[in-house]
């Protein structure tokens, strides 16, 4: 049973201020309530500032592994958006679904002011169309020269010009697509 004592005190002067502080066993005062409120105030503070740059650090991460994985969709969809034209324009070509002059027409408007072009054609493609190059250029191919070329696919061109060479090969095409989506 703890038995109560009472301590009496008597001081010179009267007390002006107070504060309650407690002894510790190795000596040191403990802290007012407020002192205490105030660490712990501070300690949870920094747990949130620790919390917050966690936080901050796995956005961030994420946000990186989300860039990549775009990235490599982006690739990935271009890839397959290229070996799709790929097909489509290989069965057109197996099925002769296409027309040498449009592809001429169209590789001439990179260089519309030549005055002298040498168009190579494959030779079964200059063979079948000559009727319809004609037809294509109103009569007036003065200027245009069109020779077989064995190194020429079907439905492929290449233009011979004074400034150079213009080439309209489907494998070329296929490259400027894939670089195009790229850049999209």
């Amino acid at each position: 049973m703890l038995m109560s004592r009472t301590v009496k005190i008597q001081l010179e002067r009267p007390i002006v201020s107070s504060r309650l502080v407690s002894g510790r066993k190795d000596g040191s005062v403990e802290a007012s309530p407020e002192q205490h409120q105030a660490d712990i105030f501070e300690k949870d503070k920094q747990n949130i500032r620790q919390t917050i740059q966690a936080l901050q650090k796995i956005v961030d991460e994420f946000n990186d592994f989300q860039k990549r994985m775009l990235t490599q969709q982006v690739q990935k969809i271009t890839k397959l958006a290229v070996e799709i034209a790929r097909k489509i324009l290989t069965q057109r070509v197996q099925d002769k679904d296409y027309k040498i002059e449009e592809v001429i027409k169209k590789a001439l408007q990179s260089e519309p002011r030549a005055k002298e072009v040498v168009v190579h054609l494959n030779p079964d493609d200059l063979r079948t169309s000559e009727k319809d190059l004609q037809a294509a250029f109103s009569g007036d191919t003065s200027g245009i020269s069109f020779v077989p070329d064995e190194s020429i696919g079907p439905a492929e061109c290449l233009l011979e010009t004074p400034k150079g060479m213009i080439d309209s090969l489907i494998e070329h095409q296929l490259e400027q697509v894939d670089e195009a989506l790229k850049k999209v």
